[in-house]
């Protein structure tokens, strides 16, 4: 079921959808959700931002979960590399409800395509067997927005470019840019190999680089620099020959070859907060 509510809502009114709670029959895979088109006048970056609250009773067994959904033209979207935004299991305690509480997300749509698009959101219920199983999902202040593309300034000219032929996966070229020790830190790098008769690209091949000082790389959905930086280079100490930090170690913050207190240190004296914490950018 679902109505619209005056109250209940993050502020106000909201739209709620309701599954379950009426009988003993078994059901598998009930969903419900609200839609709504929106039209673009070109290809965008889109991103959605949305309050929602979704709410198990306490009947659920373990095996029994609800997630809340978010779809665009039929292909669902998610959080943390799921394809749902979150997602609550049941435990089969018949204590309290099991709620995520008040949540406000942020959804990439990545780029969309010019013209209409259909948005919905809702909540899925993958199982029932008793009266006493309900799944509720309230959402509110939905906003769809465009991401403008960044304004790229030029780079700091690099220290060296050096080609090493034939070192590439199927003989291709490797290609090794240096900059000087800090010269891109806390931003965004963007590099295009260009089309032209020199690389025989049919079309320019565009990637990105992100610096975050100090972030272990412990979410997914952000890069903020903070405590848990710190603990992990804490927990994870590479400090003589016999144990060196490879290259790809995420804690060896300096690239030193060695995890010890001077990363602990670069993680705590490079702490951010949301306002000023490196953005997660889509790429076009």
């Amino acid at each position: 079921d679902g109505e619209r509510i005056a109250s209940g809502g993050h502020s106000g009114g909201a739209l709620r959808v309701a599954m379950g709670g009426i009988d003993m029959v078994s059901v598998n895979g009930m969903s419900g959700g609200w839609g709504r088109s929106f039209t673009l006048a070109a290809e965008s970056n889109v991103s959605l931002s949305l309050w929602y609250k979704l709410t198990q009773t306490n009947a659920y067994e373990p095996d029994e979960y609800s997630d809340a959904l978010v779809s665009v033209d039929g292909q669902l979207f998610g959080t943390d590399g799921n394809d749902y935004v979150v997602r609550i299991t049941g435990d089969g305690e018949y204590g309290d409800p099991i709620t995520t509480g008040w949540v406000h997300a942020e959804v990439s749509l990545g780029v969309l395509s010019a013209g209409s698009h259909t948005l919905k959101i809702g909540a899925y219920n993958n199982k029932k067997n008793h009266y006493l199983e309900a799944t509720e999902m309230i959402i509110d202040d939905v906003k769809i927005a465009t991401v403008p593309p960044p304004d790229w300034a030029d780079a700091a000219a690099p220290t060296s470019v050096t080609v090493r032929r034939g070192a590439g996966v199927g003989g291709s070229d490797r290609v090794t840019v240096i900059w000087a020790d800090g010269a891109i830190q806390k931003e965004w790098l963007q590099v295009t190999v260009k089309a032209n008769l020199a690389t025989l690209l049919a079309s320019p091949d565009v990637f990105y680089f992100g610096n975050a000082v100090g972030d272990s790389g412990n979410s997914t959905t952000d890069t903020a620099v903070n405590t848990m930086d710190e603990m992990r280079a804490r927990l994870d100490p590479h400090k003589s020959l016999l144990n060196p930090a490879d290259i790809e170690n995420p804690q060896d913050y300096n690239r030193s070859g060695v995890v010890s207190t001077m990363d602990e240190m670069i993680a705590r004296l490079n702490n951010t907060t949301m306002l000023n914490d490196l953005n997660l950018i889509t790429a076009p």
